[in-house]
């Protein structure tokens, strides 16, 4: 009886949930807490995880069912990895005759139980584990098509049926290509019974995908708000996507979460740089410029094509932060210090990369701030070798067809190389092939032009410097 006041309790929060919707900071926080805690709801005897094992690995050797018992255990473990990380569903004739013989038997009341040891198979797969394999992963494409067209069989079959396979009806979202898509506008609401009442119905574990495909689901949802209300929610959003609101989520899905938030704030009107987000980018998704192919694997846009919005939105701040650390920590103060950033803020859009060689104070300098920019420039880092104390440290930015080299100290001019005149050892050092040079080798760059930081009776440097730069720029364009 509790169950059932329990349950009728859950749908009669369903039917009103639109007139009784909680804050959504609260209510999001709340609705998924209460899914995630819920007690896993057994319709099955459980059976020991040995005993599963040594039916799986009796059925790998010898290719056959003896008995109804073996079929049964061997539906329940089919998507259970092994020990080498990987499950029977990767194995396509084995998973193929074990579905052919699960639909096969002759009594339907067998073949309801086998479909319901194959139905928990399917919560339970790992499908957002970074070690899954392709050929898993299609295994459990096929368990989805084959439950939704068994269900579709059985429903048809006259025989007493379970309760949890009447309720499957008002859940074949579950066996689709997008099962929690219906979810995401009401969880971003901070309503969850309409999951919860998935989850009771047909006994989801507390730690199956269908959790984080909700949580996949959210952040879909959260992508249709107007710019002024996605802002408002992403620090929650993000909390969520970063594992930060009492809901653990595996690395893969907390990657494709980042990804789908970095999406919709890059269609933002104003793309004005959000820190937590940036920060958000890096750790899990890494930098845009030297990691690109993984960016462009991972941050997607509608179509399923890289997102070149989203990776040069992440690509300019992170430009836009170094340029500002390089002149604000590492150059020498003085009047032209606040000039030489505004200048090389005005061209960020066309440096296409760019490197610090550090002098030696700076590869040792403590503090915060020194801390992040280190880890900011990450590749882009080369060390000054026998430098002295005092030397200065180098900002080298590549435009077009040269390298720009920048020193710390204002009295030192800019120097343009051409990057076709750099031997291979040299350009080693602007690809990450090296960390670390002599200030010989450095002083040694083919410089073609020095301009000088001083203003004129005609022009100021900026000016001049523009008459040099503009032409460069152009041919990039």
């Amino acid at each position: 009886m509790p169950g059932e006041l329990h349950r009728l309790r859950s749908r009669l929060q369903l039917a009103l949930a639109g007139d009784a919707a909680e804050s959504w900071g609260e209510g999001m926080a709340t609705a998924l807490d209460q899914v995630r805690r819920h007690h896993d709801a057994a319709t099955m005897r459980a059976v020991g995880a040995d005993t599963i094992a040594a039916a799986i690995g009796a059925y790998r050797k010898s290719g056959r069912l003896e008995r109804f018992v073996d079929l049964k255990y061997v539906c329940l473990g089919v998507a259970t990895p092994d020990a080498d990380g990987d499950c029977l569903l990767a194995a396509a004739r084995l998973r193929d005759q074990l579905l052919a013989s699960a639909q096969s038997l002759a009594e339907p009341r067998r073949q309801m139980k086998c479909f319901q040891a194959l139905l928990r198979s399917y919560w339970s797969f790992p499908l957002h584990g970074d070690g899954v394999s392709a050929a898993a992963r299609e295994g459990f494409a096929v368990l989805r098509a084959w439950l939704a067209r068994r269900y579709s069989e059985l429903e048809r079959v006259r025989m007493t049926k379970p309760e949890w396979f009447t309720m499957l009806s008002m859940h074949q979202n579950l066996l689709g290509d997008h099962p929690c898509e219906r979810y995401g506008p009401a969880l971003l609401a901070g309503r969850g019974a309409a999951l919860q009442l998935a989850i009771d119905d047909l006994a989801i574990p507390s730690g199956s995908w269908v959790l984080e495909e909700a949580v996949l689901a959210l952040m879909q949802a959260a992508t249709q708000l107007g710019d002024a209300e996605f802002r408002a929610r992403l620090p929650q959003l993000l909390a969520l996507g970063l594992g930060q609101a009492g809901l653990t989520l595996a690395a893969k899905l907390s990657r494709r979460a980042i990804a789908c938030l970095l999406w919709r704030y890059a269609r933002c009107a104003e793309l004005i740089e959000h820190l937590p987000l940036f920060d958000a980018a890096l750790a899990l998704l890494g930098d845009p410029n030297l990691q690109r192919p993984a960016w462009d694997a991972q941050v997607t846009d509608e179509r399923g094509a890289a997102d070149d919005l989203a990776r040069e939105m992440v690509g300019s701040w992170l430009k836009q932060r170094l340029i500002r650390d390089f002149f604000q920590r590492l150059a020498r103060q003085g009047s032209s210090q606040q000039r030489r950033l505004d200048y090389w803020l005005r061209y960020e859009p066309f440096i296409e990369d760019m490197w610090f060689a550090l002098g030696t104070a700076d590869q040792v300098r403590a503090g915060r701030g020194y801390e992040d920019f280190r880890r900011y420039a990450g590749a882009r880092l080369i060390e000054l070798q026998d430098a002295g104390a005092a030397s200065t440290s180098l900002l080298a930015l590549r435009i077009n067809e040269f390298l720009l080299i920048e020193a710390g100290d204002a009295d030192r001019p800019l120097q343009l190389i051409r990057r076709a005149a750099l031997t291979p050892e040299q350009a080693r050092l602007f690809a990450g092939g090296e960390a670390s040079v002599s200030s010989a080798s450095f002083a040694a760059l083919p410089v073609e032009v020095e301009l000088e930081h001083r203003d004129g009776a005609g022009a100021t440097w900026e000016q001049r410097f523009d008459a040099y730069l503009r032409p460069i720029v152009w041919r990039a364009q």
